[in-house]
């Protein structure tokens, strides 16, 4: 009976250990150890896949706002797949590809998320932006800062739209 006693206050303990106590002991452990000084600023490389079905209308404009970014050149690629497209979004997405955009012209239209597996086979960035043709930003929209803070980051914006005003991209509506 003192052996069943025994087990079963160990095991209880080891319960709470694991699940309280090691996760606090974690996070006191963490405030009292400095975080190691920031040596470089940290660019990322990183692959923009954009999906397009129609969008001859806004595509160059897209991709004009992407190339646009403050971000190294060297550290961005940007791939672009025209999803069965019957106007002339392909043609104008490769008329990009001398300054570094390359364009997957898929003659069936199978949906966007068959065409983003595809473009993600091809993309060699650490870190993929699915972006659409119906949004832009800003030169500064990927500051870097966020991504130099330690732990994890995510950037996020918000699309607003109505019928009586076009679809833009923007942190508040």
């Amino acid at each position: 009976m003192v052996a069943a006693r025994l087990l079963f206050w160990v095991s209880a303990f080891l319960l709470l250990y694991v699940y309280l106590g090691y996760p606090a002991l974690m996070r006191v452990w963490a405030r009292l150890r400095p975080a190691p000084p920031l040596r470089r600023r940290i660019e990322p490389s990183v692959s923009v896949l954009l999906v397009a079905h129609d969008e001859d209308p806004r595509i160059a404009g897209r991709i004009e706002n992407l190339l646009a970014l403050d971000y190294p050149p060297h550290r961005i690629e940007i791939l672009v797949a025209s999803d069965g497209s019957t106007d002339g979004t392909a043609r104008h997405a490769r008329g990009f590809e001398g300054r570094g955009v390359r364009v997957l012209d898929f003659r069936l239209r199978r949906g966007k998320a068959a065409a983003l597996n595809d473009l993600a086979a091809l993309a060699g960035g650490e870190i993929f932006v699915m972006a659409d043709s119906s949004s832009s930003g800003g030169a500064k929209a990927w500051s870097i800062p966020p991504w130099e803070r330690r732990g994890r980051s995510t950037l996020s914006g918000v699309i607003c739209s109505s019928p009586s005003r076009p679809i833009r991209s923007s942190t508040t509506c």
